[in-house]
């Protein structure tokens, strides 16, 4: 790993936990869903710098970065942010989509989609979807979707259903930044960073997000509106981009999903980040090394044809 990314996933490691502890948590192996919650907030709360406007979508916030306030446009960019489907909020994809908009003065949105266990994933993907079909009574035409870990499982998943809805609303491509596709979490990656250290999540903590998300995980290990790796209807999906870190824990997961779209003939490309980790993208602008990766990788191919 580039010694200046590793160093700065030190310095975010350290000031995590640091926010555990002033979320008032001393055993992190305990750790309960309103701690996470409350310790993420913190941890997240130097985010709202980059809020530049925002609107309410069924009483819930989504950040808005567009240079005509007056209107969304015909093409916008939506992010759904990371937080294993039950932490994390539109200031957790703040970064990236700041970053996107200085590069490119697109219009982007960023949602704060409802979690588990309070909604389960289906009911996410149908909220989801309905955001966009009230953007597109906006005067929205076409959908550009982006995200990052549980929020590129939730951005494929929502593909998915609108390829097999009568009322298909225009999702141009999508865009998967270290997500998770399926349920086997024994792989070498999976084992080879259980700790975290260099990943920016271990593999302990995958599987508690999991059981929280999911109130019976045995029973959905290959459900496919859970896990798009097991979908019959892989072939819908449009043009699909997908991002790895060479440093993550889901790292063969991609490679599995890519796999698997290529057998199924879906047009889809393959980047790797070889000193990536873990949901890097949520702090684009805090460290150079990551900024310039994003533009040259990730913004220049959601770009390239929408210029």
């Amino acid at each position: 790993m580039n010694e200046t990314i590793r160093d700065f996933l030190t310095t975010k490691r350290l000031a995590s936990m640091q926010a555990f502890f002033d979320a008032g948590i001393k055993r992190f192996s305990k750790i309960t869903l309103e701690e996470l919650r409350r310790a993420m907030a913190i941890v997240e709360k130097e985010n709202t710098q980059y809020v530049e406007d925002e609107f309410s979508f069924d009483d819930r916030r989504i950040l808005v970065w567009t240079k005509d306030k007056s209107k969304i446009g015909q093409e916008c960019i939506l992010h759904f942010h990371s937080g294993g489907y039950v932490t994390g909020d539109e200031l957790t994809g703040a970064q990236f989509c700041q970053a996107l908009y200085n590069e490119s003065g697109r219009t982007i949105l960023c949602p704060d989609y409802p979690l588990c266990p309070e909604v389960t994933i289906p009911e996410i993907v149908d909220w989801s979807l309905k955001l966009l079909l009230d953007l597109k009574k906006r005067g929205v035409k076409r959908f550009i979707l982006t995200g990052t870990s549980a929020g590129a499982n939730l951005v494929t998943l929502c593909a998915l259903e609108n390829a097999k809805r009568s009322d298909q609303l225009d999702i141009k491509e999508i865009h998967l930044i270290t997500g998770h596709y399926q349920s086997d979490f024994d792989s070498d990656s999976a084992n080879r960073y259980e700790s975290g250290e260099e990943s920016g999540l271990s593999k302990s903590m995958l599987l508690k997000l999991l059981d929280y998300a999911i109130s019976d995980r045995d029973i959905h290990l290959q459900d496919p509106d859970i896990f798009p790796l097991y979908s019959d209807d892989l072939f819908l999906l449009p043009r699909t981009n997908i991002y790895v870190a060479k440093y993550d824990v889901l790292y063969e997961d991609s490679i599995m999903f890519y796999e698997k779209l290529m057998r199924e003939g879906v047009q889809v490309s393959f980047k790797e980040f070889s000193s990536g980790f873990h949901a890097w993208t949520n702090y684009v602008l805090e460290c150079d090394e990551l900024l310039n990766y994003a533009k040259n990788n990730i913004f220049n191919e959601i770009l390239k044809d929408n210029k």
